[in-house]
């Protein structure tokens, strides 16, 4: 029985590779074919915001959405059974290194200090024989407006979040030892994340123009727009120890995904470009568009704990993922009947 549960929860799994592309976009029309080069320079350097966001920020979304039910042992050993509850939990995107590896002239208010890698969901989970449970994850597209006190500007958060898992018990818990599953998962997770900053004045911003100086100064509205669709799936192994109504747990997860992050940032305004001797003025735009790939595999450890009383059930949980080094908690509250 165990390797045919084996074999039904770690099915072959073929992924597509998606492409990955980057395309600028200029428009100013009133600057010479060599002014221009004022306004490439810009689209370079926002190029590295776009390019930094897709490396850093993606990684946790894809990653937050396994941190909406901690629970050690669904409702295995529960038949029948009935569990409907909800979920929060949250990882920690790499802000400081979005700022590190952006190009220092890009706007220091671009990057806010806290960005939103939230993990949501209404849950239900079924005891469907006493070896078998499924559990279900579920959040439907909201858009949450940010607070300015975190995002420093105009910000929204939309997110969707699906994640069904079943589970096979392969050892039940005792007194003496602990309670072992073994589970498979697929989970599938969209969002977009939005901010604007309007009437940014640059410094003016220096560099070499075929060994002659020249020097462009933007004043500009900055509209950056994130979004991502990340589908992945795989298997879990959870060890649980029953103590009266506390039971904590560890677990180990293997999963592979695929999906792509995509940046939009567009800069409207007016620059001034100087080659000397000439300055020459423009209203247009930069439109930079750029995607990064998921991570193709995940790797995961969990720790945690479930609290039990009557029709109660509390839980929190930790995670850490070893291919990125990402870190997340997450905190549930259910009801069983």
């Amino acid at each position: 029985m165990h390797k045919r549960a084996l074999k039904i929860i770690c099915a072959v799994i073929f992924i597509p590779v998606l492409p990955v592309q980057g395309v600028v976009e200029i428009n100013f029309p009133s600057l010479s074919s060599t002014h221009l080069s004022g306004a490439r320079e810009y689209a370079t350097i926002y190029e590295s915001y776009a390019k930094a966001f897709g490396k850093y920020y993606a990684p946790a979304l894809g990653f937050s959405s396994h941190l909406t039910a901690p629970t050690g042992k669904d409702q295995l050993s529960a038949f029948p059974s009935l569990l409907l509850g909800t979920g929060l939990g949250t990882s920690f995107a790499n802000v400081k290194a979005i700022k590190a590896e952006s190009n220092e002239a890009v706007t220091s208010s671009a990057v806010p200090s806290v960005l939103p890698s939230l993990g949501l969901s209404f849950n239900l989970g079924v005891g469907i024989t006493k070896k078998w449970a499924a559990y279900l994850s579920l959040f439907p597209s909201v858009e949450f407006a940010m607070p300015a006190s975190i995002s420093g500007t105009n910000a929204s958060f939309t997110y969707s979040n699906v994640k069904a898992r079943t589970t096979y018990l392969l050892v039940e818990s005792s007194f003496l030892k602990p309670g072992v599953s073994l589970g498979g998962y697929m989970n599938w997770t969209r969002g977009r994340f939005k901010l604007r900053y309007d009437n940014i004045s640059s410094v003016n911003y220096t560099y070499d123009f075929n060994g002659t100086p020249a020097s462009s100064n933007l004043t500009y509205d900055l509209e950056s727009d994130f979004s991502w669709s990340i589908f992945g799936t795989g298997a879990e192994i959870r060890a649980w120890y029953d103590l009266m109504f506390f039971s904590p747990y560890i677990g180990y997860g293997l999963g592979l995904q695929t999906g792509r992050f995509d940046s939009i940032v567009n800069l409207n305004g007016n620059l001034d470009v100087t080659i000397t001797p000439t300055t020459e003025s423009s209203t247009g735009f930069i439109r930079i568009t750029d995607s990064a790939r998921a991570p193709g595999v995940l790797q995961r450890f969990l720790f945690g704990f479930e609290f039990s009383f009557f029709l109660i059930k509390f839980g929190a949980e930790a995670q850490f993922e070893t291919t990125t080094g990402m870190a997340g908690v997450s905190a549930g509250f259910s009801l069983v009947f």
